[in-house]
């Protein structure tokens, strides 16, 4: 899915739920629980512990859902989020060097 298609999804949904709890396996649930729900996205946040398997784990196992990554802080977790397979990142604040890495990756 390239980055228009990701971008039309996003708009036809209409929102995109955040995952921004405490453990692991809160954001297991949380996220079980909105695909079952019927919401074909998730944004996991940079401050569920294991962020980045979680993210990974989605993306093989519900290729359906666009799963991105939200709180996004430093070019590096950018990086291990666009290797993870995330089709989008989110930020608290601008950053041009994750925008710039965002772009280079298509996303």
């Amino acid at each position: 899915m390239n980055r228009e298609e990701v971008r039309q999804r996003i708009e036809a949904i209409g929102l995109v739920p955040a995952i921004r709890v405490f453990s692991h396996e809160d954001a297991v649930f949380a996220a079980a629980a909105i695909c079952q729900a019927g919401i074909p996205i998730v944004e996991v946040t940079m401050t569920v512990p294991g962020a980045i398997e979680l993210i990974g784990q989605l993306v093989r196992t519900q290729p359906d859902v666009i799963v991105g990554a939200g709180t996004v802080f430093d070019v590096a977790s950018a990086e291990q989020c666009i290797g993870a397979g995330v089709k989008f990142l989110t930020s608290t604040g601008l950053d041009l060097d994750i925008v710039k890495i965002a772009e280079r990756k298509r996303l």
